[in-house]
């Protein structure tokens, strides 16, 4: 079965990045459709955190270092649109994650609302069977609740010691 992990960056650890511009929205908004940007962006390295593989630029946008997607890369979507950002010197890679995995078992799922304006997920329950082959992707009908990965994928960051990413396993959850 496989299991399925939250891509969280650790952001209170490791460092951030943040991107100066006025257009930053614009920025993410394009790289969350998959829209090609410039060839690379300028970013600043918030100097608060230890150095990591997987910076926070937002908890929305995957970034990487270049040794995590080299290495990452083959469990990506094929319509994946990397992006390259670069502070100091130092080179990073957002990508988009366009690939939606229709999953969820939406019966036995539980989001709660808080005053409207926010959601909460409860309990989340999946259909197996729909996310094999899957190393990164959005959850159809909770697109907007983040980035979810496979076990697969963590297995790789854990055997090549990547570091800044929490390990938050979603689902299937211990009884």
């Amino acid at each position: 079965m496989t299991s399925v992990f939250l891509f969280r960056p650790d952001a209170d650890r490791y460092q951030n990045i943040l991107y100066e511009g006025d257009d930053l929205l614009d920025v993410l908004d394009q790289l969350k459709s998959g829209r090609h940007l410039a060839p690379k962006r300028e970013v600043v390295i918030d100097e608060g955190g230890r150095e990591g593989d997987f910076p926070s630029l937002d908890l929305m946008i995957p970034v990487f270092t270049p040794k995590a997607y080299e290495l990452l890369m083959p469990l990506l979507p094929p319509a994946t649109v990397a992006q390259l950002l670069e502070a100091d010197g130092a080179q990073f890679i957002a990508v988009s994650v366009p690939h939606i995995v229709d999953c969820l078992d939406r019966k036995n799922t539980k989001v709660a609302l808080t005053y409207g304006l926010t959601a909460e997920i409860e309990k989340i329950h999946l259909k197996p069977d729909r996310i094999d082959g899957a190393g990164m992707f959005r959850i159809d009908g909770i697109e907007n609740f983040g980035v979810f990965v496979s076990g697969a994928f963590m297995d790789v960051v854990k055997e090549h010691r990547l570091r800044g990413l929490e390990r938050v396993k979603v689902w299937p959850k211990k009884k």
